[in-house]
């Protein structure tokens, strides 16, 4: 009858050292002692194994996090007309724009360069709109929303081209009609002439010097 192996004739091992489960943490895993070998048969042993620690890539992460928003430059602010600082009227333009008025600050940007232009001169869309950094379509829509003409003398301001240009919303191939006309007849008593096309007889007369 075969001999019957027990518990206690089998090899005995060397303890293991205790595995770390947190998470992070390195994992190593015990060389085994020697066991029992046949002849010609090789002993096997087994390596410690160190897992990548997470927590490193985890820190990592957040260091690039960090990194990336801290270089992020903030928004420059934007400027614009709002920003430019007018300076005083034409003596001989002795109205002031109303403080509580209902009219956007742009409007009252252009409407106080309207009233460094002296009588008897003129000047353009063009000239309104380089002094605001702006352009002449949004110069044009404020004099046309200009609700204290002639006192604010909108009708001092012509076309580049030296044409008469619009007067309170209405723009013309030739001059005619009720504005265009009062337009005309407003810079001829200032001195202020234009041929039969519409277009201004004196270009000596065009004024740019705007105090900004």
């Amino acid at each position: 009858m075969p001999a019957v192996r027990t518990l206690a004739s089998l090899p005995s091992r060397t303890a293991r050292k205790p595995l770390a489960t947190a998470c992070g943490m390195d994992v190593s895993v015990a060389t085994a002692g020697p066991t029992a070998q046949k002849k010609g048969s090789k002993a096997v042993q087994w390596a410690p194994i160190t897992l990548p620690s997470r927590s490193k890539s985890l820190k990592g992460l957040v260091d690039k996090t960090t990194t990336s928003s801290s270089t992020t430059k903030p928004k420059e602010k934007d400027t614009d007309a709002n920003d430019v600082k007018i300076g005083p009227a034409h003596p001989e333009n002795t109205f002031v724009i109303p403080k509580d008025t209902a009219v956007t600050d742009y409007q009252k940007k252009v409407y106080a360069l309207l009233l460094q232009i002296p009588p008897g001169k003129i000047s353009t869309y063009a000239h309104l709109s380089a002094a605001l950094s702006s352009s002449p379509r949004a110069v044009g829509n404020a004099l046309r929303r200009n609700p204290y003409a002639p006192d604010v003398p909108c009708h001092r301001v012509i076309a580049t081209t030296g044409y008469i240009g619009g007067f309170k919303g209405d723009w013309n191939d030739a001059p005619s009609g009720i504005n265009i006309e009062l337009k005309m007849e407003l810079l001829k008593d200032e001195g202020v002439t234009f041929d039969k096309n519409g277009f201004i007889e004196e270009k000596g007369r065009i004024w740019k010097e705007f105090d900004v």
